[in-house]
Parts: structure tokens; sequence; C-alpha cells
């Protein structure tokens, strides 16, 4: 099985925990595709075809990505919108059927803002509700959420270094599916 790590950060360079995180995963390349759109695309310009053809040529997919305001980065939503067409993922196209797609958010907030009784009012899994839909809508199955949190305060890199071991585990666990 194939695992193609779909990267949505528009100032990774800056991020640790991103930027740990796709190191880390560069450095398994035996597990997982990577691919940064941030970086092949610097200039918002997707080329369709060729994200089709890497979706359609891998089972298990991840989107990584930093919560924006309760969402992802506006590259992620252009990408969505020129990728997933009529005919290759709905309405008459079937290509991402049956594939796995799970989850990878790097959050400012703390956990516990992401509880009922915190600021936001909802849990993590709540707040991705409508990426899951659209993973619905394509005929795939959602696996679930790797996530770290109150990363605007972290100074560890031991505390970054940790998380990106462990979500290289989630990835094999996912890959597993």
């Amino acid at each position: 099985m194939s695992t193609l790590v779909i990267i949505a950060h528009p100032e990774i360079q800056s991020a640790h925990v991103n930027q740990t995180w796709k190191e880390t995963l560069q450095s398994r390349s035996d597990l997982v595709t990577v691919h940064d759109l941030y970086e092949t695309y610097p200039n918002g310009e997707i080329d369709v075809e060729k994200e089709q053809r890497l979706l359609s040529e891998h089972d298990h997919i991840v989107f990584q990505y930093p919560m924006f305001w309760m969402n992802y980065p506006p590259l992620l939503q252009k990408w969505f919108d020129e990728v997933y067409t009529h005919g290759f993922a709905f309405d008459g196209g079937d290509a991402l059927k049956g594939k796995h797609f799970a989850l990878a958010i790097s959050c400012g907030q703390p956990a516990d803002h992401y509880q009922h009784s915190g600021p936001i009012g909802y849990s993590i899994e709540e707040v991705v509700i409508p990426l899951k839909a659209v993973i619905n809508l394509v005929g795939g199955h959602y696996y679930g959420i790797h996530a770290i949190y109150n990363t605007d305060d972290i100074e560890s890199f031991n505390t970054i270094a940790e998380n990106a071991d462990a979500y290289i585990r989630f990835v094999e666990k996912f890959a597993e599916q």
C-alpha cells in the first residue's frame, strides 16, 4: 500500500512543527511520498492532471496542515476546488472510492480549547466535519487525526521530535488499513 502526504503550509520554513514533520516523513521514503503544495505551486497554479495522477497512484492519503481559523490554508481549498472534479472524484468519477484518508494537524491553541467547555466549543473531530464529509462524498474511508496542540508556545525541540516520531507511528498504522 502506498501513502501520499499532501502538505499545505504557506510558511513551512518558519513552522518548526510542520517542517520537522516534513523532514521526518522525507527520511521515510519507504513509507510515504511527501508532496508539499506550497513548494510545488508557489504561484498557486495547480497542475490538475499531475495531482489527479498522484492521488490515483496512492491508496492512502494524509492531509497535513496547520489549523487556520478552524480550517485549512487557502491553497488546499483551491486544490480541492480544482482537483476533485466531476468525473474524477464524484458524479460519475470514482478515482478516490475506497481510498483511505487521514489528517495531520498542528494547532496553535491548547488541546483543552478543543472541548465543548473550551473557548472553541468543539472537539477537533467536530471542527473537521466538512473535510470528513468530502471524504465520504468521494467514497473514501476516514481514519483519524494526528494532532499537536499549543504549537505557538512549544519551546522544546524534544517535544516536537517526540510528536514527529508519534506521527510516523500514526502513518505506519494508517498504512496498514
